[in-house]
């Protein structure tokens, strides 16, 4: 069953609706924990994870969020994949890929990994650097 672009719509923003929803109701419980232990709720002083703010953070969480999807469970269905060779190669014997198409799409796969790696090593060396650069202007 395809769903049509119109009911795609109607899906999209139910879905908007309801972050919005869950937002709102995670900020309300927010402030009623914060007001239960005699803090005010104020939330100009709360820091903005922008580059007004403490950026820094974002970066640092950007780089470990990035690290556990796209480097280490990346790589682990890739060895997953390239662990269940007898499947491949039956897939192939069996005329339901072509050969040339199976051996393209591991190697981009394989491909995308290594490229995840280097692209780890350069959102660190990024994080790192603006971190320091910020504190050493504090």
């Amino acid at each position: 069953m395809v769903a049509s672009s119109q009911e795609l719509m109607v899906g999209f923003a139910a879905s908007m609706i309801v972050f919005q929803g869950t937002f709102e109701v995670s900020k309300s419980v927010l402030q009623k924990l914060i007001s239960k232990k005699g803090f005010t709720f104020d939330e100009k002083n709360i820091p903005k994870l922008t580059s007004h703010g403490p950026s820094y953070i974002v970066q640092y969480l950007f780089a470990f969020t990035f690290f556990v999807t796209r480097v280490v469970i990346y790589f682990i269905g890739v060895v997953e994949l390239f662990g269940q060779r007898s499947v491949l190669k039956e897939v192939v014997a069996n005329k339901r890929v072509p050969g040339f198409v199976m051996g393209t799409t591991l190697l981009f796969v394989g491909a995308g990994s290594i490229l995840n790696l280097l692209w780890f090593q350069k959102i660190l060396a990024m994080a790192f650097s603006k971190g320091k650069k910020k504190e050493k202007h504090s």
